[in-house]
């Protein structure tokens, strides 16, 4: 019994390395698939307006839209580093007909955390009743690791922090009409704080074909070894 566990362990081992090193080559390669198609559909020049746009769009995509920038009731999420600074990023709700959408305005300074949280207003001239923005339509920032409880909102005290980008505690505070998505402010626009370009993806797909070639060449090196030690096996028998 023992003798047949001592030839069975070693194969079942290298056949578990093989499949394994496949099967994230295979993830790999659909990272990277994912990831272009990504990145063709942030440099589309289609833009589509937001009003004929459903509850579920695809995404990301080039919106215009149309509405009231509520300048009062303004969001900040924490933790965002710019220039190796930290502060937050100001999402400004954008009341468009039947529902609200949090535009992203960019980058806003708070470093010294005793002081009041940023609330920037209304940069430059602008009708409050018919604003016309333009952006991306995409999902909200990823939450990551969550440690703990958000704070939750507070409805009579604005700007309000978050920590987390998190769409059921917004909606608690600006109603149900709230969108899943946000609205990635064109950096060309004046309300937009920095005029900082949007990173799309942290790595391009490049990377990711890197690693499928890896994961590859180690299955490839296992299989070898696996193959020549099984021969010599079989010639010793």
């Amino acid at each position: 019994m023992n003798r047949w566990i001592k030839r069975i362990v070693p194969h079942s081992a290298a056949l578990a390395v093989i499949m394994g090193s496949l099967a994230l080559m295979a993830w790999q390669l659909e990272r990277a698939e994912f990831k272009t198609e990504l990145m063709q559909d942030w440099n589309s020049e289609r833009v589509t307006a937001l009003s004929t746009l459903g509850d579920q769009p695809a995404l990301p995509q080039h919106v215009t839209a149309e509405g009231q920038l509520d300048f009062t009731r303004q969001v900040l999420l924490d933790n965002q580093v710019r220039d190796f600074q930290t502060g937050v990023h100001v999402f400004t709700p954008l009341i468009a007909e039947d529902r609200i959408v949090l535009v992203n305005r960019g980058w806003a300074a708070w470093g010294n955390r005793t002081d009041p949280l940023p609330d920037p207003g209304l940069m430059q001239p602008m009708s409050a009743i018919n604003a016309q923005i333009r952006g991306v339509l995409n999902r909200p920032p990823g939450v990551g690791i969550q440690l703990g409880q958000a704070v939750p909102l507070q409805q009579d005290q604005w700007p309000n922090l978050m920590t987390y980008f998190d769409v059921e505690p917004l909606r608690q505070v600006f109603g149900p009409q709230l969108a899943s998505y946000v609205i990635q402010l064109e950096p060309s626009h004046p309300e937009h704080l920095t005029g900082d370009e949007w990173t799309v993806v942290t790595f391009g797909p490049e990377r990711h074909i890197g690693y499928a070639i890896q994961w590859a060449a180690i299955a490839l090196v296992v299989f070898l070894i696996w193959v020549v030690l099984s021969i010599r096996q079989y010639r010793r028998k």
